[in-house]
């Protein structure tokens, strides 16, 4: 640490030093008809104290959780500082505007006491409110019917609910002489806030008061103790301005939704300017919008210090604001889970920007590069990124199971991200790991590929993203935009790509690498309790010529091997043949664990370091499985007489089978029908409560014959099986009216566009009925503004012609954008990222 942590709480803060500092502006609120409101120091304090005493008379007691709605305020700061000062913990909750059952089912689960509701300066969310509050029963005073649920307290006056109380009348409802706040410690939980879900389904985390006063805001007192601009929601972490408030710091924001917004790009710049910012949390997509019109907004006159980025992978591209537009630029690396994390310096020149590097990390922050093992790699090569440190989150709210799915016990916050550690101590970002494609047996970063092709000088934009593959389960899809005025084709592209990557020979012989709901079913029958060889050696003698492999190669070799011969032979190593079938048997028979490992075709020392870590005797290659789609029924009747699905994985072993289907017509994509015998399955939402049938969610399974656990590697274990033994199998799917499990994807596969989590199954399967199309693919893109966008990929039927401009017209009258009540996407979406897959 290069300076001592903060011992201190969020209200220690506040309050210190309050007669000297009540007059300090600490929060400006800017709106596009010239609204312009502001609030000191004291009046924050004073407003915050009466309203806290309020809950606290009302019968908050300290611990009590109280949840806070609304968007971006000077209300809400005042709202949110109060249920601090109670003692209470602050419950950051996303409203979802559609389902206001599903809210108060969120609400009850974190039991919270009160209700603190904003409706907007202008009211513009007073109709979900009402929604909100519309069949639930209150007393003038806003006390519930139902003692489960919590008291309302309006941050603002509604016309709807003239009687509840208000923030402007708790000095006529509070003796505040009789009042006493309570002590506060920095190890006691100050909020409850939802992730941004980047590593996942959003999920509720636990924050300290040592935690929110230790976080990356605070390491930056020379810029922050100023004027910063910062737009994001209050609610997200990212947001917050409660920690840029207690060390002395002026937070000027506007509506969350602007910024995303391009037309209002001079309106934030105004107010930069007019405010004297010296510095801003300005967004990539923001940066772009600025790059794409960079003459119209550069101020001979005027340009701000400093502008502080991230939230993606920050570009190269981007230092071109360097010098034009701000001084320095600052890309900073983070999690709700683990706070800041690394902050690159402040950078004036701008070819000392490298894409992905974030700097070193915070003081007091500990960064390790670990392979799959969990071993750390050498300096400069790319892993698994961990962290830990003493300001990271207490977990997850009432989850231990997903807490210990990334914190191990040693305190080691698994990111989700792989990167690596330059030779000056830098972290340098790669990408997520949902975003690795699995090509075959192999693991491939996406942007080792795109730093190479973004070197074709006519090439504007370049990102490589998997696509769905029938052989190799995911392919590399390479979606560029060119610059203006210059042609560029696929081919052309293709072309570029074959003289810059080598193949090399796989030795699965998969593929050269040439171009970039809740069921229980009761077992039938007992459980076989014996062993494999059990099983090998009864009754050998009346089946030892019973022909148990057969192996045929193209030059028309066909080989068998019986039984008795199989029970007699000596133990050979090679891929899929009938030697490799005799060896694993022979480690079987001896008693031994045989082990099956992924050889490393280029690094023969990595491959017998590997072996050696395990005692390795025998070695398995496994392409894996995919969703099998409808079109796959045209086999039947042709090829075959009947088609039968099936569903499992490594750690699961065998989970459902489909009875064989004859008729073609009856095969649904992702439907792999019923569970084996004695495997249970269900489907849970984000909070881990089992869904409705026909809902989406995560898959989990349990049974007396899946996996014992990762080898030497509990903490792995532990992240998909929890202790009632139910396995996260990393799907998603449901559980239809016939009990059959569907399908619909990974969770890695889910788009984080925006603030919602697309399932691409959903829209392909709308956009198939297009007649023209052959094949369509739904798969995520990255996005300088919306972090991901949807991509639809598709080819048509020979002979018809099919423009990207057809599919995008057809999607527009299909799908219709929905509003979203932290603001963020507003604006009609539109499917722009509509290609060809070749």
């Amino acid at each position: 640490m290069k300076t001592a942590c903060r011992y201190a709480t969020i209200t220690d803060h506040l309050i210190n030093d309050l007669e000297n500092t009540k007059d300090r502006i600490v929060a400006v609120q800017r709106e596009p008809d010239d609204v312009r409101r502001f609030l000191t120091k004291g009046k924050l304090v004073d407003n915050a104290e009466l309203l806290s005493k309020y809950l606290i008379q009302s019968g908050i007691k300290k611990g009590d959780k109280v949840c806070i709605l609304g968007p971006n305020t000077l209300e809400w700061i005042i709202g949110e500082v109060a249920i601090l000062l109670s003692g209470a913990v602050s419950v950051h909750l996303t409203i979802n505007t559609k389902d206001m059952e599903k809210n108060w089912k969120l609400i009850n689960s974190v039991n919270c006491k009160a209700l603190l509701l904003d409706p907007g300066m202008k009211n513009e969310q007073e109709h979900v409110i009402a929604a909100l509050l519309e069949k639930k029963k209150f007393s003038d005073s806003g006390i519930p019917e139902d003692s489960t649920l919590p008291f309302i307290v309006l941050l603002r006056k509604m016309t709807e609910y003239p009687h509840f109380p208000s923030l402007q009348q708790t000095s006529k409802l509070v003796n505040s002489s009789v009042v006493t706040l309570p002590k506060i410690y920095p190890e006691e939980t100050a909020l409850i806030v939802p992730t941004s879900g980047s590593t996942g389904e959003p999920k509720l985390i636990k924050l300290s008061h040592f935690s929110i006063t230790n976080s990356f805001g605070t390491f930056y007192e020379q810029e922050l103790t100023a004027v910063n601009f910062n737009d994001r929601p209050f609610s997200w972490i990212g947001g917050y301005p409660i920690p840029q408030i207690c060390i002395g710091g002026t937070v000027v924001f506007t509506d969350s939704s602007l910024a995303l917004k391009s037309k209002s790009t001079d309106f934030i710049l105004t107010v930069l300017k007019e405010e004297k910012c010296l510095s801003a949390m300005l967004l990539p997509y923001f940066l772009t919008d600025i790059l794409e019109n960079m003459d119209g907004y550069i101020d001979n006159n005027w340009r701000i210090k400093t502008i502080l980025t991230g939230g993606q992978i920050v570009e190269s591209k981007y230092a071109n604001v360097i010098g034009k537009f701000c001084d320095n630029l600052i890309s900073g690396y983070g999690s709700s889970e683990a706070m800041g994390i690394a902050l690159v310096e402040p950078i004036s020149d701008p070819s000392m920007v490298e894409t992905g590097n974030v700097g070193h990390p915070f003081p007091g922050v500990e960064i390790k590069i670990v392979d799959n093992n969990g071993l750390v790699v050498e300096k400069g090569k790319v892993g698994n990124i961990l962290c830990r440190s003493r300001s990271m989150f207490q977990g997850y709210y009432n989850r231990d199971d997903l807490t210990s799915e990334v914190l191990n016990p040693d305190g080691w916050l698994d990111t989700g991200d792989v990167g690596l550690i330059s030779s000056k101590d830098e972290v340098v970002i790669k990408g997520r790991v949902k975003d690795l494609i699995s090509r075959g047996t192999r693991k491939i970063v996406p942007s080792d590929i795109e730093n190479v092709i973004r070197k074709m000088a006519s090439l504007k934009e370049v990102f490589v993203v998997a696509v769905p593959d029938p052989r190799l389960l995911e392919e590399i899809c390479v979606c560029f935009t060119p610059h203006n005025n210059t042609a560029v084709s696929e081919s052309d592209v293709e072309e570029f790509c074959k003289t810059r990557f080598v193949t090399s020979d796989a030795y699965d012989g998969l593929d050269v690498m040439q171009r970039l709901s809740y069921i229980h079913t009761p077992m039938k029958t007992p459980y076989r309790h014996v062993t494999i060889t059990d099983e090998l050696i009864n009754n050998l003698e009346h089946t030892k010529d019973h022909v148990v492999a057969v192996h045929r190669e193209p030059d028309d070799a066909r080989r068998v091997l019986t039984k008795g011969q199989l029970a007699i032979r000596f133990v050979y190593w090679d891929p899929n043949t009938l030697e490799w079938i005799i060896g694993e048997f022979a480690i079987v028979l001896s008693g031994a664990v045989s082990v099956h490992l992924t050889i490393n075709t280029t690094d023969m020392e990595k491959n017998w370091k590997l072996i050696n870590s395990v005692n390795c005797k025998a070695l398995l290659l496994d392409p894996g499985g995919q969703i099998v789609e409808s079109k796959h029924a045209n086999v039947i009747g042709k090829f075959c007489d009947n088609l039968v699905l099936v569903y499992g994985s490594s750690e699961a072993l065998f989970l459902n089978l489909n009875e064989p289907i004859s008729d073609p017509s009856s095969v649904e994509t992702g439907n792999v029908g019923h569970p084996f015998t004695g495997v249970e399955i269900k489907i849970v939402d984000d909070n881990g409560l089992v869904v409705e049938k026909g809902k989406v969610g995560k898959i989990l399974c349990r049974s007396r014959f899946m996996f014992q656990g990762y080898y030497n590697r509990d903490d792995l274990t532990s992240e998909v099986l929890n202790p009632d033994g139910w396995l996260d199998t990393g799907d998603v799917g449901l559980i239809n009216s016939k009990d059959e499990v569907v399908i619909k994807g990974r969770v890695k596969n889910l788009i984080s566009r925006g603030t919602r989590k697309i399932v691409p199954s959903d829209i392909e399967n709308v956009i198939r009925n297009m007649a023209s199309l052959k094949e369509v693919v739904v798969v995520a893109v990255p996005d300088t503004r919306l972090l991901e966008e949807i991509c639809v990929c598709f080819t048509s039927h020979d002979e018809t012609t099919v423009l990207e401009s057809d599919v995008e017209e057809f999607c527009k009258t299909r799908f219709v954008a929905r509003d979203a009540y932290d603001g963020l996407d507003k604006h009609k979406q539109d499917y722009v990222n509509v290609q060809h897959f070749v």
